[in-house]
């Protein structure tokens, strides 16, 4: 959620936010003003007169035909246009201007329910996103050299809309992939007989704090001297150490390299912790509070910082 953060932190001060509703409103009364000027433009039924005498009166466009089409698409910067228009010429070739916006604008609208509602627009909307790494997955076959799904995200923006309006949508389009990110992992745990994750923001702004901790452990530093060098509660560093040292054997997904986690073999002991919160659990387990290295915290808290490295059996 850092990037969303900041993306609003840019822009709050220039003007007032829009909800993501409203510039979705926005970006479909904008495609039908403009399918409105183009339809007054004189060329444009001229083109389209064109195109379908081009048309050989089948059911299916042939290839031949789709070179005109895709031809007339790109000099009008359309991304579709209804083919019942070309088809039925003898139908529609007479209907007046308010006949045709109509009829346009019910077919946009019966492609708005789709999955992605921008099926329905004409015109390129007002921000594309790609995930390149699921995009290669899709072609390929494989995992991308260097990104997984939903790790990345590429967008572009149309600058003829308002910024306000761009924004929204960007950040719609953020909480979209974050979403199918934490999917993404969840499946891949699932998989490996993992626990699920716990809902959790990413403290980003944490991680030099928690590999400070990390590495003081590795020297072979107590938690109790830990916490004074770095003026820290104890509690505070050992949640610290579980948390960093889970996220650091975490086996990646869709990863080519076979990490020590792909090895696991699930145990019905896996429900101990589903609900494991590391910051409650050191503020209240006696053991680990009296604990002075990671060896001796509870089997519960060893069991966490373990779970993605070795076998359940192998821990407990």
């Amino acid at each position: 959620m850092g990037a969303i953060s900041e993306l609003k932190g840019v822009f709050r001060c220039l003007m007032p936010r829009r909800s993501l509703q409203q510039a979705h409103a926005v970006q479909i009364r904008t495609q039908i003003a403009k399918m409105r000027v183009l339809l007054r433009n004189p060329s444009f039924p001229k083109d389209l007169s064109e195109l379908r005498k081009q048309y050989c009166g089948q059911n299916d466009f042939n290839d031949e035909f789709f070179q005109f089409y895709n031809a007339f698409l790109r000099k009008w910067r359309l991304i579709w246009f209804p083919q019942e228009l070309i088809r039925k010429k003898d139908k529609y070739e007479k209907l007046t201007i308010p006949e045709l916006e109509n009829f346009i604008v019910k077919e946009m609208k019966a492609w708005m329910p789709s999955p992605d509602p921008k099926a329905g627009y004409l015109f390129c909307p007002a921000v594309l996103a790609r995930d390149p790494g699921q995009d290669y997955y899709d072609v390929i076959g494989e995992p991308h050299p260097t990104l997984g799904p939903a790790e990345v995200l590429d967008v572009r923006v149309d600058l003829e809309y308002p910024i306000d309006v761009l924004v929204a949508l960007v950040e719609g389009e953020i909480k979209k992939v974050l979403k199918r990110h934490h999917k993404v992992k969840e499946n891949f745990r699932q998989q490996k007989g993992l626990p699920p994750l716990k809902k959790k923001r990413n403290r980003l702004d944490k991680s030099s704090f928690y590999i400070k901790v990390f590495d003081q452990v590795s020297e072979g530093k107590t938690f109790e001297g830990i916490a004074r060098a770095l003026k820290q509660p104890l509690s505070t560093v050992k949640s610290a150490f579980l948390i960093i040292r889970r996220s650091i054997y975490e086996p990646v997904p869709f990863s080519k390299e076979k990490t020590e986690g792909d090895q696991l073999i699930p145990s019905k002991k896996d429900v101990v912790l589903t609900n494991f919160d590391p910051e409650k659990h050191s503020a209240t387990c006696h053991t680990c509070m009296d604990a002075t290295t990671f060896d001796e915290m509870c089997t519960k808290a060893k069991v966490y910082g373990h779970q993605d490295q070795v076998s359940l059996r192998d821990r407990l």
